[in-house]
Parts: structure tokens; sequence; C-alpha cells
């Protein structure tokens, strides 16, 4: 409260406001205090008022502080109202497609997860993986390798021999399962894609019947990548085929092309999200004018609001310092080709190369995919493994997939950071049960590892959840290969 030093005043003045002051001056009665020199007394409300009637100035003070104060928050407050709005806007965040928003999870479902106990990957297998693919993992879109019927039971000894694009492979389940699978996936985010490779089909395919749609073999070609002849006999004729068992298309047919192209459509009827479309640097028997294959152009319009995605393959692009050859599935503003392009800057083994692993080259690796088709950045895909690139465990590899502008993808079995020992001998007694996926691959080329089992868990509960506890052969498999990190390991849950 307000204090009054009272002194002795001796001047007189007979007057009212004298007396008033006198009043004021005068102790008031149980409030007194004291001191040594001086009398103390508080100021009650009459004498504050009085005071105040007397010296105005210190009103005039108060109110110039509030005025002033006021005016000023005002012009602050109108400040920050005119920044606001006449300061430049930030973009709005762009509503991109899902292949350019998500990452991609790219899994061989033979391999991944299973549900009946024949210790081989299935539709069911990979519905029950949900929780894992969207939770702890979170990938917004799946790519599965070839489900087409054949692709496992097709031969004794080799993947791949397909002999119906209509059909699933029955070891993976019924389309049915194929449907519940989609119809999970969807309800938790997940945008499904599948594979399709339409540079060669078994020699059982009911569209190798009509000879006119396999490409006659010509006499230029003196070797196939697999070290044999480059043909197949049917018949008197000789077709163009990488093995005994399979034989290249004719994709410079009309019909053929039909034949695709009604496939495509089928599967999207089945409410697929997007097309892989593989090795597709294969179908150069048929270029259009710009240089990318006829069938990508035909596809680009037949895919609308799904996704085509090309993978030129097993081909070795991109390890010169030239530009990267995928670059031609890319197209242009005026001729669109494919919405994403596999490009393989940081995959382990490019066709039958391998990639140095010296921090020098892992530099340069990144230096020549930024000056990669700068203009198309968001059209490319960089995946840290695929069905042909064996996995490399190394993480400055895995980060740029992530880092990089591009579209990610991660192939099953990357994210735990193994690499097995390149192998042509498959286990026998779990997927691919004996089978390669081509029967005439050296040590330098076999794809085998790309193919392996996911690793769950230790024992195989995980991947075959039905199995007893007797069965070892899980246990065999890891010790096989020398497998040591598993998801039960990252994850503790899982155990």
């Amino acid at each position: 409260m307000l204090r009054v030093i009272l002194t002795e005043d001796n001047s007189s003045a007979p007057n009212s406001h004298q007396h008033e002051a006198d009043n004021l001056h005068k102790p008031k009665a149980g409030k007194k205090t004291s001191d040594s020199e001086h009398d103390f007394a508080y100021l009650d409300r009459d004498a504050l008022l009085l005071l105040d009637k007397q010296e105005p100035k210190w009103r005039r003070i108060r109110i110039g502080l509030l005025i002033s104060f006021a005016v000023i928050w005002l012009a602050l407050l109108l400040g920050v109202i005119i920044i606001v709005v006449l300061s430049k806007k930030c973009p709005l965040r762009p509503n991109l497609p899902f292949w350019q928003s998500n990452v991609f999870y790219f899994v061989d479902p033979f391999a991944f997860k299973d549900s009946n106990n024949d210790w081989v990957g299935d539709f069911s297998g990979l519905s029950n993986a949900v929780s894992y693919l969207k939770d702890d993992l979170g990938v917004g879109s799946i790519i599965l390798t070839s489900i087409a019927n054949g692709y496992y039971t097709g031969a004794e000894a080799q993947l791949g021999h397909v002999t119906d694009y209509k059909k699933v492979d029955p070891a993976l389940g019924t389309i049915a399962d194929f449907r519940q699978m989609i119809k999970t996936f969807h309800k938790n985010g997940i945008e499904t894609v599948i594979s399709l490779d339409f540079n060669a089909i078994g020699k059982l395919h009911e569209w190798a019947v009509n000879r006119a749609n396999l490409m006659v073999y010509n006499a230029n070609y003196r070797q196939s990548r697999y070290r044999s002849e480059p043909f197949v006999n049917l018949g008197s004729q000789k077709f163009y085929s990488v093995d005994e068992a399979r034989v290249d298309l004719n994709l410079e047919s009309e019909r053929v092309l039909a034949l695709v192209k009604d496939v495509v459509k089928f599967w999207l009827e089945e409410e697929i999200d997007g097309i892989l479309l593989q090795n597709c640097a294969l179908y150069i028997e048929s270029l259009d004018t710009s240089g990318k294959p006829v069938l990508v152009c035909q596809l680009i319009y037949l895919i609308h609001s799904s996704v085509l995605i090309v993978d030129s393959g097993d081909t070795g692009f991109g390890l010169s310092d030239e530009e990267d050859k995928g670059a031609m599935f890319l197209g242009t503003e005026k001729s669109p080709g494919a919405h994403l392009v596999f490009h393989r800057q940081f995959v382990t083994n490019r066709g039958w190369k391998s990639q140095s692993i010296d921090q020098n080259s892992k530099i340069a690796n990144v230096h020549k995919y930024n000056k990669s088709a700068v203009n198309m950045k968001q059209r490319w895909a960089l995946p840290t493994a695929t069905d042909t690139d064996i996995r490399n465990g190394n993480l400055l590899s895995t980060a740029a997939v992530f880092l990089l502008p591009s579209s990610p993808i991660l192939y099953y079995g990357s994210e735990l950071g193994f690499r097995i020992t390149n192998t042509n001998d498959p286990p026998s007694n779990i997927y691919p049960m004996n089978k390669v996926p081509n029967l005439g691959q050296s040590n330098d080329d076999i794809t085998l590892t790309c193919h392996l089992p996911m690793p769950w868990d230790s024992y195989g509960k995980m991947f075959s959840p039905g199995s007893p506890e007797s069965d070892k052969r899980f246990i065999d498999y890891l010790k096989k290969y020398e497998i040591t990190e598993t998801v039960a390991v990252g994850l503790p849950m899982y155990i």
C-alpha cells in the first residue's frame, strides 16, 4: 500500500483546503507507527482520492501508459496480420498417387509365409503377415513376384515355367484365397501389384500351340545368357529360348499383344492396383519410334488409375558411365512411358557384374544417380534387391534407397540386413524344394538366394506355424546358408 511520510509543517493557511490537508496528514487512530525521526500512516480510500484530485499529473501518467500499451499492442497485432496476409504462402502438399508416396515391399509369395504346413509360402500366409507389413515396416504397397500357374509347379527342377497367366499357381492357394488377400490388404490401406513376365512362356503353355505366337530363331544369336544354345526345337522349327523348357513370345505380333492386354485386363478386374512388367529390356524385338517397346506404350494407355512399373531385368544396365538404359521406359511428357521404372544403382549385382564396395565407389554411385534423368526422378524406383539381384546387407546402399528422390522398394528380408553367400544348391525340404530359377546359371549369376524363405525365427514356427516341434528342417536351412538375422531377433514381440 501507498505510504506517506509525515513531516512537521509550521505554515498555516486558514482555508478549507488547508484544513483537509491537515486532516490528511493527521495520523489515524490505530494505524500510527513511529521511528526515531518520523511518524507514518497508511492512506485510506478517501485520502487516495483526495491525493489524486490535488495532484492529477500521476493520473495522467497512468492513463498515458495504458493508452501507449494499447496502441503498441494493436500495432503489433496489425503487423502480424499484415505479415501473414502478404507473405508468400507455403505450397500446398501435393496429392501424389500411391506409387510416389508409399514404400513398396517386394516379396516372393512362395518364400514369405506358409499357412498349411507344406513349407511353401501362400496367399493366406501373406494375409496373416499384414500386421508386420503395415505396423512394423510401415509399407503402403506390396509387389508380388510371379504368381502365375506353373511358376513353381510347372517343372521338376526349375522355377518360372508359366503355363497360364490367368490362373494362380496352386501352391499359393486358390483364386478365392488371392481375392481374400487383396481384400485384407485393401482393408489395411495396402495396395497390391503383381508381376507379369511376357518375355518367355513354358513349352506347355496353351499359347505355344500356335507357333505364330513364338519368336522364330535368328541364326545371328550365337549363345544364350546361360551359356547354352539360344533356341529350342518345336517340331521342325527353331524358336528363340534361353533354356530347353521355355520359349520366347513374338511380341511383334498383334495377336500376341492382344493376348497380353487381355491378361492385364483380367487381373485389373481382380481389383489389383498395378502391374510390374518384368524383363522389359528383353522385349526389344519390337520398339516404337521413340525406342520404347510397343507393349509398354500400349499398356500405359490401358492402365489408368493403377500403376505400371517396368523392370528392365537382369541386363547389366547402369554399369557404364552412360545414362542408365532403363531411362528408355520413362518416356517424355508428350510420349509417356511407365509410371515407375526400376533403377539398379544400389543393388549388389547388375547383370553379370559385381558392384565395387569401396567407399569411393559408393559415393560415386550417389553422384551418378543424382545425374540420372534429373527431371524424371519421381518416376525412378530404387530397389534394395530384386528377384534377380541378391541382397547386399550394405547399410549405405539401403539408406540411399530411402534418402534419394525416388520410390523406395524394399525387397523382403532386406530389412534384416543379412546377406547370403551365393550358391546354386537349393534346400531340399523347404521352398524352393530342389528347384532353381535357371539351370544354366553360374555361381556369379545365380539368383537362388533371392528366393529363399523369409527368416522369421530360428525354428520355423513363424514361417510355417503348423509344423510340429520335432521338425528341424528350418533350423537346418538357417545353418546351411549361415543366416543369423531373423525377424524375432529384431522384433522381440515376434518370439
